[in-house]
């Protein structure tokens, strides 16, 4: 700005040298610090130095997610530290300035100062093992130092996990843990149990029912305000026990009729008499189901004369497991 002083009479006017004045900027405060907390932030700045009182106030100002909004206003020029407590988000960037108000209406920013609120600490599944026919069972770690608003731990359960490999889509049962690589993806999950209590560092899953899958589990940690920490997914084959097939034999063999029997196998429900004309690969799948019976002993008739067949049996439990197949028996009926 530029004043002038101007002198004026009737005849002559004259002006004197022009002064030159400028307004003054205001000083910012610097953010030393800004320490995040699960749901705070602690920070602290240097104190403003101004000149005539010229002092107003101090705003705290916090972006999320590209949205700035005024925390709160100090009116004491020597407070130069703020806990910020207030809608605080999980999981997000937090961003806080200082502005500096003075009296004349002028505004000073200081530097800005990024953190994420502090994560609520993992548990991880360390340990899957079978617990016999009907489940697994699974333990995790602790979640070490848990904080005051710790609720539950969340257990998920992923199943028919596949993997995308050269473009072809394959089921995890259909290839070796080993080989599968770090990213899997899958087309069922499930929430299988909440436990409240923070001690408690395992679980018996009782609710699968299939073999030759491969199950996933997943701990995740939730605190008083619904937020969810997940650990690492663990993945292994369900080894339970199977029912278990003797020794298939044949007696009264007829023209057109044989009798099959086995031993009883445990934990069967019932089992499954099988034939076929080929003994190679004979599988449930390419064989005539004969009988399906609770007995030990199956009489087949039907059978056609001089005709050789292959027999084989295999058990089934009462959540519908199979056992491996029996052994092959060659039944040769008469003329």
């Amino acid at each position: 700005y530029y004043y002038y002083l101007w002198v004026v009479d009737p005849d002559t006017a004259v002006t004197g040298s022009p002064l030159e004045v400028r307004t003054r900027s205001i000083t910012p405060v610097i953010l030393n610090a800004l320490e995040p907390g699960r749901y705070r932030f602690d920070m602290d700045w240097s104190a403003y130095i101004g000149v005539r009182n010229d002092f107003k106030a101090y705003v705290v100002t916090k972006t999320v997610n590209g949205v700035t909004t005024p925390v709160d206003t100090i009116r004491d020029q020597t407070t130069v530290s703020y806990t910020d407590e207030n809608d605080i988000a999980y999981g997000v960037n937090h961003t806080y300035k200082i502005a500096v108000l003075d009296t004349n209406g002028g505004v000073g920013f200081s530097n800005g100062l990024i953190a994420e609120p502090l994560r609520i600490n993992r548990a991880n599944v360390v340990n899957l093992q079978p617990s016999g026919q009907e489940g697994l069972v699974l333990q995790w770690n602790w979640a070490k130092d848990p904080e005051p608003d710790f609720q539950a731990y969340q257990i998920n359960r992923y199943s028919d996990l596949f993997v995308i490999q050269n473009g072809d889509t394959i089921r995890m049962a259909d290839t070796l843990l080993s080989e599968v690589p770090a990213t899997l993806e899958w087309n069922q999950s499930v929430t299988i149990a909440t436990i409240e209590n923070l001690a408690q560092l395992s679980y018996t899953d009782n609710s699968i029912n299939q073999t030759e899958n491969l199950y996933a589990y997943q701990i995740m940690v939730q605190d008083l305000r619904g937020n969810l920490e997940g650990g690492e997914v663990m993945g292994n084959f369900v080894a339970m026990t199977l029912p278990s097939v003797l020794m298939l034999s044949p007696t009264n063999i007829t023209t057109h009729a044989a009798t099959l029997n086995w031993a009883a196998a445990q934990a069967a429900d019932s089992y499954l008499l099988y034939s076929n004309l080929d003994s190679t690969g004979m599988s449930r799948d390419n064989s005539v189901l004969q009988r399906e019976t609770v007995n030990l002993q199956a009489n087949v008739s039907g059978l056609g004369s001089g005709v050789t067949y292959w027999f084989a049996v295999w058990a089934k439990d009462s959540r519908g497991n199979y056992s491996e197949r029996s052994n092959l028996v060659k039944v040769q009926t008469l003329f």
